[in-house]
């Protein structure tokens, strides 16, 4: 098996594993996937919380838009993967963009890491984002590369 194959089937699975924690986490609290996140998101809207002539409302929302675009995103995103499709790797780095503004994790494994750490440590947490998203981007580059 090449490394791009690899490369291709690594990400792939942690976009379906990212998929597979959310869905799990919601169901456990109770609720539907994705559902149950913009019914929360429109009843606080609808208290007044996030509602209102400001900036502050805009960027609540647009956070919160961009952050269910990403989950839609990780479908598209293991299917190309898992499928070794040749737009895999652009679509990626466009989903980068959604994950610097979410702060998602592409390694999957490592939010469940950051959990384990007591107390929970804000620095502990930046370093694994920021170490995911550069194994990512720098894997990506190295498929890249070894294409040409």
């Amino acid at each position: 098996m090449k490394l791009k194959t690899k490369v291709f089937y690594f990400w792939g699975g942690m976009d379906a594993l990212a998929i597979l924690i959310y869905c799990v986490h919601v169901l456990w609290q109770g609720g539907i996937p994705l559902i149950s996140d913009i019914l929360s998101f429109s009843r606080i809207s609808d208290t007044g919380t996030v509602t209102g002539n400001g900036i502050y409302n805009t960027i609540v929302t647009l956070l919160f838009a961009l952050d269910v675009i990403l989950f839609v995103s990780l479908f598209i995103s293991a299917w190309l993967f898992f499928t070794q499709n040749r737009y895999a790797v652009r679509f990626a780095f466009i989903q980068e963009v959604l994950r610097f503004t979410s702060l998602r994790c592409s390694i999957s494994v490592f939010p469940l890491m950051a959990g384990l750490s007591e107390p929970a440590s804000m620095f502990f947490n930046i370093f694994l984002f920021a170490t995911s998203e550069v194994v990512k981007i720098y894997s990506l580059i190295y498929v890249i590369k070894s294409n040409k």
